[in-house]
């Protein structure tokens, strides 16, 4: 296996680009607005339909939320002239946490 067909099947493990803003509401609760952008190519092979996520926000003790996320195939676009997918649409989840000072 060369160098090149190792960065190719490296491509296909799914990573996720996260921008976070975090607005004070109150005292005791924050509202988290997450970005996410995939940053990797779409292989039926090896990612199927769907790739599953969990996003978790804790704070080292405790987990403060939880939620599951799913990035499906039909939301990838092809880049052109070649057969494999990248994701290049942005999702944008809101939740809130409750923060303690």
């Amino acid at each position: 296996m060369g160098i090149d067909e190792l960065k190719k099947f490296l491509s296909y493990v799914p990573r996720l680009e996260l921008d976070i803003n975090i607005l004070p509401i109150t005292r005791a609760i924050l509202k988290v607005q997450l970005t996410i952008t995939s940053n990797f190519n779409w292989n039926d092979r090896w990612n199927g339909k769907s790739e599953p996520f969990w996003i978790i926000v804790d704070n080292e003790s405790e987990i403060l939320h939880s939620e599951f996320f799913v990035l499906h195939k039909s939301d990838t676009v092809q880049k052109k002239g070649k057969k494999a997918f990248k994701n290049e649409k942005e999702y944008s989840l809101t939740f809130f946490v409750p923060y303690e000072v």
